[in-house]
This record gives C-alpha cells, sequence and structure tokens, in this order.
C-alpha cells in the first residue's frame, strides 16, 4: 500500500527549498558595458569603465585621495560584484595608500558599492575616508 502521507510533505519541502533558491541566482545582475560616474557638488565620487568583464580606471577624489591612486582592473564576479584590496599602494606624487574597494551591480546600469582610502606615507597629513557610491552608466567606455 502506498502511503501519499509522506510524499506531499516531502514534495512541499523541494518546492519551498528550489523556490527559495530561485531569488539568489535571479538577483545577479550582470551590468551593461561603458562608463560609470558619480559626482556631488562638482566633486568626482567615482568614475570607472566596465568592459571585458572588469571595472577598469577606477577613480576616486575626496580631501584624502585629491591625486589619482591607481586602482587596478577588478573581475565582475557572477553575482555582478567586484572588490579590491591593496597596501602600498603609490600615487603620482608618491603618496601611499591602502586601497578597499567593493561594489556590486544593482541593475544593468546602476553600480553601487563603498570604497576606504587612507594615506600611509609621504607628504601631508596622514588621513582616512570612507565614501559610499552609486554610479549611473553615462555612455560608451571612455578611450
Amino acid at each position: 500500500m502506498f502511503n501519499r502521507g509522506a510524499a506531499v510533505p516531502a514534495a512541499v519541502a523541494l518546492l519551498g527549498m528550489a523556490l527559495v533558491a530561485l531569488p539568489a541566482t535571479a538577483a545577479a545582475v550582470e551590468p551593461r558595458g561603458g562608463h560609470y560616474a558619480q559626482s556631488k557638488d562638482n566633486v568626482v565620487v567615482a568614475t570607472f569603465d566596465v568592459s571585458g568583464g572588469k571595472v577598469r580606471r577606477f577613480w576616486h577624489s575626496d580631501d584624502c585621495a585629491r591625486y589619482s591612486v591607481p586602482v587596478p582592473a577588478m573581475k565582475i564576479g557572477a553575482n555582478g560584484g567586484f572588490s579590491f584590496t591593496g597596501t602600498g599602494i603609490k600615487n603620482g606624487i608618491l603618496q601611499e595608500y591602502t586601497v578597499k574597494v567593493s561594489g556590486k551591480a544593482v541593475s544593468r546600469t546602476v553600480i553601487a558599492g563603498s570604497m576606504t582610502y587612507q594615506k600611509t606615507a609621504s607628504n601631508g597629513p596622514d588621513c582616512k575616508t570612507t565614501t559610499k557610491f552609486r554610479a549611473k552608466r553615462t555612455g560608451p567606455v571612455r578611450t
């Protein structure tokens, strides 16, 4: 004799697990290639390009990081996220920084994240800033 009472809860449990797993994979967004930027009060908060599955030429300006601090290209993962952490990074005037950048595509044309720049050596006082950004696609990749 077949016991239907045990099969129904098992099927419901499997369906429930499938529905829980679906939103996590469906939420992954692949950002559209192009140039992304955010500015506030005529100051660049963040600007970068998305091309070849990477975030390239990431740049930020504030009271701590006034001169371009080079951030290497960051690979965009399957979940639409990217990150970089590095120490001893020197800008064009030989100031040394520790840099942490992370972000994630929240839509095909918007990427949000945060960055921390901490000056660790060279001229001027030590400083540290953490800034959140929400950059929008403004056009094609800049050359």
